[in-house]
């Protein structure tokens, strides 16, 4: 499948683990609700680098082909144990509050294009998961519409100063993450869904968080921030690039696609 090529459509996901991962390894720790060993938890400190060192290590590797599959696999693995181990803990603690499950989407949709990408790239078959990974994912789309529209003033502070109407933006930003997220739940004009989704989640990537870093340059939240955007537009782009060339294949389990990306025959050996 790596034939087909998903290299173009891997390169911003992998480049914003990347940057995560410096990040976290610069300032010893990632910031606000991108925290992913709370403060909490015994020797915090090693935890965080060595969390910190994977997604740095997962990254680099998507953006080598002789190590894409593992990488990619690996950054699926690291955001759904994210989701899993941190995020629904909040959404346990205030089910009816949408902020609450905002985090558990991002994290979410992050693992999703991985284990999607990993899919696609892997030869191997098995199971038929790529609609309930693309459905899921629009799930999360969905999340981030309805958020744009109950927590409008919020999202409206975030739109450059430059721009006028700045809740029109918000409100129009919000309908495009909604309808991108009901074409990809109902499995119509998905990958042009996705494509405009990473499309427009990369111009908040360009508009509105890196002036923010530019202007910040020493804080950890602007950088975090930065990478996380850019690892949210880089997996809508990515499961748009997995639709264009997988459609709705079958996706090989997680066991058989390291199966793969370790074998000897992979690497010439």
């Amino acid at each position: 499948m790596e034939k087909r090529g998903l290299q173009p459509d891997v390169l911003f996901y992998a480049l914003g683990a990347v940057g995560l991962g410096l990040t976290a390894l610069a300032f010893g720790d990632l910031a606000r609700a991108w925290q992913p060993v709370p403060a909490w938890v015994p020797f915090h400190a090693p935890l965080t680098y060595l969390t910190a060192a994977l997604i740095l290590g997962a990254g680099v590797a998507s953006l080598a082909s002789r190590w894409r599959l593992v990488g990619i696999a690996a950054l699926g693995i690291i955001f759904a144990a994210w989701a899993l181990l941190l995020k629904t803990a909040v959404i346990i603690g205030a089910p009816l509050v949408l902020g609450a499950w905002l985090g558990f989407a991002e994290a979410s949709s992050i693992a999703i294009a991985g284990l999607m990408a990993a899919s696609c790239i892997s030869s191997v078959g098995g199971g038929k998961a790529v609609t309930g990974l693309r459905v899921a994912y629009g799930l999360c789309a969905i999340v981030f519409g309805l958020c744009h529209y109950v927590y409008v003033d919020i999202t409206a502070s975030m739109v450059p100063e430059w721009l006028p109407e700045r809740h029109f933006w918000a409100y129009l930003t919000g309908t495009g993450h909604l309808a991108a997220g009901f074409a990809l739940v109902s499995g119509v004009l998905t990958r042009l869904a996705a494509r405009m989704l990473g499309l427009m989640m990369g111009s908040f990537v360009l508009l509105v968080h890196l002036p923010d870093t530019i202007t910040n340059p020493t804080g950890l939240a602007p950088w975090t921030i930065q990478f996380i955007a850019l690892m949210l537009a880089g997996a809508a782009w990515l499961v748009g690039g997995v639709l264009a060339r997988q459609g709705e294949a079958a996706m090989p389990s997680l066991w058989a696609i390291f199966g793969e990306a370790l074998s000897p025959k992979r690497y010439g050996s």
